[in-house]
């Protein structure tokens, strides 16, 4: 009898262990359809989950919830299109309907959720205001304002480069801190007229400017000279005197000329007319301005 006693107890505990090791785990088995796509603002999108054959028993459409991010969307704004499958739409959609969209069983937890990502933006526009400048005749840089699409777009700055004997369309050789710019150095140039476009690109399409042209030896605006100072010629002469701007190249000195204006310290307004210069220095006489010499 002390034997027989052991052996039911020793059944009833293996029965249990294998009871728990093939317990099924809940959780939705399905599929959701599309899978991370974009649409354009104002298109119907219709978003579905459809339940696998053989999964969790009685289980229907019926049983399938909504979430669009972690927030549980009423369920009188999805539908059960059959037994297995249940349908949210999003009619005129906009980009505030830009979300995570999940379907689960009532009682999931959050990992067993399948998830699509639905971007809703714009078709990329042209890029506006692109411009460019230079300091020094040689570097420039150019520079465009992108139009917002509410979803990622990504902005391409092309520019027309002499290489090999032939002129070839190149992206941007310098990754610029600023945003929205390109910076070329005298390396890139492509001789007297630079042409450039941007060209911006999103899921939705693709779209360019037109071609800038852009001349850096007539549209050059130099920064400001350096060094400037001003001494005594004589008792009645003053000459003032300064150097290149900073990124000014010396081979290219007789490119730039200078404007000078003077006037007394001690006189409000009344600046002399500009006297148009190409040497580092220029000489007046100082009698008509200060009446002290």
């Amino acid at each position: 009898m002390g034997e027989t006693g052991v052996v039911p107890g020793l059944g009833i505990i293996l029965l249990l262990i294998l009871m728990t090791s093939i317990q099924l785990v809940a959780g939705i088995e399905g599929e959701i359809f599309p899978l991370n796509v974009t649409y354009e603002v104002g298109t119907d999108v219709e978003v579905t989950c459809t339940l696998h054959a053989g999964s969790v028993s009685p289980v229907t459409a019926q049983d399938i919830e909504w979430y669009k991010g972690e927030n549980l969307i009423p369920s009188q704004t999805y539908q059960m299109v059959t037994n297995v499958k249940s349908r949210i739409s999003l009619r005129n959609a906009s980009l505030s309907d830009t979300a995570m969209y999940f379907c689960a069983l009532q009682g999931d937890m959050p990992s067993d959720f399948l998830g699509t990502y639905i971007q809703i933006g714009y078709a990329p526009k042209k890029a506006r205001d692109l411009t460019c400048a230079s300091s020094n005749m040689l570097d420039y840089h150019c520079t465009w304002v992108p139009v917002e699409t509410g979803i990622e777009t990504d902005h391409t700055f092309w520019y027309r480069k002499y290489q090999s004997g032939v002129y070839i369309w190149v992206t941007c050789p310098n990754e610029d801190p600023e945003p929205n710019k390109c910076t070329l150095t005298r390396n890139d140039h492509s001789g007297s007229m630079q042409y450039v476009y941007v060209k911006s690109v999103n899921h939705l399409g693709e779209v360019e400017t037109d071609t800038v042209y852009f001349n850096p030896d007539m549209e050059t605006v130099p920064n400001e000279p350096t060094n400037l100072r001003l001494s005594a010629e004589g008792p009645t002469s003053l000459r003032a005197e300064w150097e290149l701007p900073s990124d000014w190249n010396i081979y290219y000195t007789y490119n730039i000329q200078y404007r000078v204006r003077y006037k007394a310290a001690s006189q409000d307004g009344g600046w002399s007319n500009a006297c148009s210069v190409s040497l580092h220095h220029f000489s007046f006489d100082s009698v008509s301005i200060i009446s002290y010499l």
